[in-house]
């Protein structure tokens, strides 16, 4: 009897499929992480061009250009990338849990690279105009972990701002 009633489990449990993803109402709950990834992405990249756009009118110092033009290629690229991102998105407006899961994961670390670009690009320019900085990222970089704020307002303290670069460039 027993040994019938685990067959009848296992064979009930093999063909109903183990599904550990996505449960009842999972799928439009990750759409509203989704479009709140895409908004994260484009905000970084809004905030870069404004960026870019401070860097530009910073002045014709050839150091300040030469960051103009990295930062530029920076943004450039990112435009491509979020082109891309919300197209995909529109394309997998329709997909199931998996396809959406990974548009969301690959829009959060599209966003963690670009963001580390845009703070290796400002750091390089901040070494390069002799400002001491630690090996910390800038102000502002959000992490893609759960840090406590102490320890993201430790790591950012002393990390120079964009008018400080610019203003030690300059010179």
């Amino acid at each position: 009897m027993r040994t019938r009633l685990a067959a009848a489990l296992a064979i009930t449990v093999i063909l109903s499929g183990c599904r550990l993803y996505g449960g009842h109402g999972s799928t439009e709950t990750l759409r509203e992480d989704l479009s709140v990834a895409l908004q994260e992405f484009r905000t970084t990249y809004e905030h870069a061009s404004r960026d870019l756009s401070t860097i530009q009118s910073a002045g014709a110092n050839p150091r300040v250009q030469e960051l103009g033009e990295i930062f530029g290629a920076a943004v450039k690229e990112h435009a491509l990338m979020l082109q891309e991102a919300e197209h995909r998105v529109e394309e997998a407006s329709h997909g199931g849990y998996r396809t959406v899961s990974r548009l969301v994961g690959k829009l959060v670390a599209e966003r963690a690279k670009m963001q580390d670009r845009y703070s290796a690009i400002l750091l390089n320019a901040a070494k390069d105009a002799g400002i001491p900085v630690s090996n910390a990222s800038l102000a502002g970089h959000q992490p893609t972990q759960a840090v406590p704020e102490y320890y993201q307002r430790i790591a950012t303290e002393g990390a120079p701002s964009l008018n400080a670069i610019l203003g030690a460039l300059a010179q």
